[in-house]
């Protein structure tokens, strides 16, 4: 495995600098000014605007108005007027353009925003990072709509809201992700703040408070919006939580599900003394409750060496997968071949093991709906980049008549999920009876009918290759059943495959690409056991 891609630490915060020595290259008398926006917005929904003001206590500021000016269009800039002093920890806004009369294809923009401060005019172009030029925003006004399946649902498993604030980073407000998340097509999201993060005091990211008011809030908020939004859209709630590892070292579990606070501050740099895990995978486990899940982390990850030594993080590895009740396993975080590839054999290796892992996919975004800006070394460089961004890596999940956690968190123990970069997917077994096995069952039978589906759109290419996969646990590998290479403008398939299970194998899956020059679409379903 290798260091494909930087482990997302935005929006970065600027103003913390080491006791010892406080000094810091990026460090402005400013707050942080962020103006952020969906890569891609589905049709018939709004072009939502997220501006973000950060530390204002510190450094008080008033917001007079925003304008939206377009690159390389004639489209007329937009005014926001919005007149407010702000001197709070964290403040935000979401803005509003309709799209109706947008064109329908890739869009740039600039967010001005003009501040006083001090008594003094400025004007913030995108944000004020230092170092990092104000790269305009890039928006897809999509005329396809995100490619869906009957009965299935779509959304990022592992994002980070503003509850995840410390010495590097912060996150979007979690009700601007939800309605960013719905104009961009999904059906829900999962929160999952840091463990270390949940347990700080509001005024301090340093110091603990045992009465955990950030996780109450947290928890608080998320249920008011389920409440308040019925079944249009859920919020699942969540924790990335710092655990030990088979060696003792600290990796990250994600917990679905609402529950009692658990426990994680071995890599938080809270106390650089002190950075041995609180609890085990196993542990963390125990404590579950029934409506709760735990997921691995983005187990092809490695950690960069600094992090490995002053934080004692590890990796995922083989034993760590065998603590039983873990529901499933974060393939990828974005959309980049490598990690596909090394999630995905890593998944692949643990089937062959006989474990029966859900495949799920979460960008693991702290905001970043536009691009991500990382401390890339701490006190002295920021760092900008296209990948990872919220909604880059997305779960299918087969869907009952209701939607809400509970019953997303229920379909991923079953099994029944799939994830992708875009295009859709899905597999089921047929008996000789007519009865359907999904993803996670068991299916008893020697013979039936496989029966693939897909569905992609001009947006995301069109399905260039389809195909069905056997595995088998005692030779420790897996067998081609059945592919396809559809014709060049191929957007929807389903084809039945009659299927004489031989007797050693032990489960099926499926998988689908689209090739398209901007972006190369990959889908892959959880599997059907056999016998």
């Amino acid at each position: 495995m290798i260091e494909y891609l930087p482990q997302p630490k935005p929006y970065a915060e600027t103003h913390y600098t080491f006791r010892a020595i406080p000094i810091s290259r990026y460090r402005r008398r400013h707050p942080e000014i962020i103006a952020d926006a969906p890569r891609r917005v589905e049709p018939g929904h709004n072009l939502p605007i997220l501006i973000i003001v950060k530390d204002a206590h510190r450094y008080p500021i008033t917001l007079h108005m925003a304008k939206i000016q377009w690159i390389d269009s004639n489209l007329p800039p937009r005014e926001f007027p919005i007149e407010e002093h702000i001197d709070i920890p964290y403040w935000s806004k979401l803005l509003s353009i309709p799209t109706n009369n947008l064109p329908k294809n890739e869009l740039k923009l600039n967010i001005q925003i003009k501040i006083e401060h001090k008594y003094q005019e400025y004007i913030i172009c995108n944000h004020n990072y230092v170092g990092i030029p104000p790269s305009p925003l890039e928006i897809n006004i999509s005329e396809h709509p995100l490619p869906k399946l009957p009965r299935w649902l779509i959304g990022d498993l592992h994002v980070h809201t503003r509850y995840t604030d410390d010495q590097v980073e912060f996150g979007a407000p979690i009700t601007a992700t939800a309605r960013i998340a719905q104009a961009q097509g999904y059906d829900f999201f999962a929160a999952t703040d840091h463990s270390y993060n949940l347990d700080d005091s509001w005024n301090n990211y340093l110091k603990n408070d045992p009465d955990l008011p950030k996780y109450q809030a947290f928890i608080k908020e998320i249920d008011r919006w389920n409440q308040e939004n019925g079944s249009s859209f859920a919020i699942i709630p969540g924790e990335e939580v710092s655990v030990g590892n088979h060696r003792n070292r600290n990796i990250h579990l994600l917990i679905l599900g609402a529950g009692d606070f658990i426990p994680g501050k071995g890599d938080s740099a809270e106390n650089w003394l002190r950075n041995h895990p609180d609890l085990t995978i196993k542990q963390v486990i125990d404590r579950l409750n029934s409506h709760r899940i735990a997921i691995a982390a983005h187990p092809d990850y490695i950690f960069p060496r600094l992090e490995r030594f002053f934080l004692r993080r590890g990796s995922w590895e083989s034993p760590d997968f065998l603590n039983d009740g873990l529901s499933g396993i974060q393939i990828i975080r974005g959309n980049h071949p490598i990690p596909f590839q090394q999630g995905t054999a890593i998944w692949i290796k643990m089937l062959l093991q006989g474990l029966r892992l859900s495949i799920t996919a979460g960008s693991d975004a702290h905001g970043d709906f536009n691009r991500s800006i990382i401390v890339k070394t701490p006190m002295i460089k920021l760092q900008q980049s296209q990948h990872p961004i919220f909604g880059e890596a997305l779960t299918l999940i087969q869907s009952s008549d209701t939607l809400n956690s509970s019953e997303i968190l229920s379909q991923i123990r079953k099994g029944r999920t799939g994830i992708t970069t875009g295009p859709a997917i899905s597999l089921t077994f047929k008996d000789n009876q007519g009865q359907d096995y999904l993803p996670g069952d068991h299916y008893p039978d020697q013979t039936g009918t496989a029966i693939i589906q897909a569905a992609s759109s001009p947006e995301f290419g069109a399905i260039s290759s389809a195909a069905v996969w056997a595995g088998n646990t005692k030779l420790q590998a897996e067998e081609l059943v059945w592919i396809q290479n559809p014709t060049p403008s191929t957007f929807h398939l389903k084809h039945k495959i009659p299927v004489e299970i031989n007797k050693n194998w032990n489960y099926l899956r499926a998988e689908i690409q689209t090739s398209l020059n901007s972006w190369v679409g990959r889908a892959l379903t959880s599997a059907i056991y056999l016998k």
